[in-house]
């Protein structure tokens, strides 16, 4: 892969990020392609509200979208083996707040199932950033001419690019649910 290939997919796997982050509507600060000693770039999130069950599932799926687009981009799957031996990984971290959640299951023999919590939230991702491509395009597009954008440009951005822009809510039936945790756990 040369150097240019290697700064195409980090800026399409920074703008996927930032992109699901404004569909959700958390703010961020900064999206940027240029590397430091900890990484080739980043999407540096805002405020962060009371960690609530929609917030959580959110940057738990932004944290999703970066492969997501790397796949769409390049048609290649994600090697999600390589991802879990990775400690603090965008995969580690996820598992870590789909876990706060208490989104998982048991297998047959009492042992956390992430696989089916990780095989359908990257779904979910993919066909999020699938529908909002163009604005995917144009951020990484100008990550690329120019390497960083503040939040504000990058939303202005991703707000003009066709397309649906962010959703109302994570979850319709949020209300009921935690109406039925109060009844089940008091």
């Amino acid at each position: 892969m040369t150097e240019e290939d290697l700064r195409q997919r980090i800026a399409y796997h920074e703008a996927g990020h930032a992109v699901l982050s404004w569909t959700y509507g958390l703010n961020f600060e900064k999206v940027h392609i240029l590397s430091d000693k900890e990484c080739s770039g980043k999407v540096s999130l805002g405020d962060w509200p009371d960690w609530d069950r929609d917030f959580v599932l959110a940057t738990a799926k932004t944290l999703l979208a970066g492969e997501a687009a790397t796949e769409i981009l390049t048609g290649v799957p994600v090697d999600w083996d390589e991802h879990f031996d990775v400690r603090g990984s965008d995969i580690d971290v996820f598992i870590h707040r789909v876990l706060s959640l208490g989104w998982y299951e048991n297998d047959a023999d009492g042992f956390m199932d992430y696989s089916a919590a990780l095989t359908q939230c990257f779904s979910e991702v993919r066909s999020l950033l699938e529908e909002r491509w163009p604005a995917v395009e144009a951020l990484a597009c100008a990550l690329l001419d120019r390497g960083a954008l503040s939040g504000e440009e990058a939303v202005d951005l991703m707000a003009s690019a066709p397309g649906p822009g962010p959703v109302a809510r994570l979850s319709a039936d949020f209300e009921e649910e935690q109406e039925e945790e109060k009844r089940r756990f008091g």
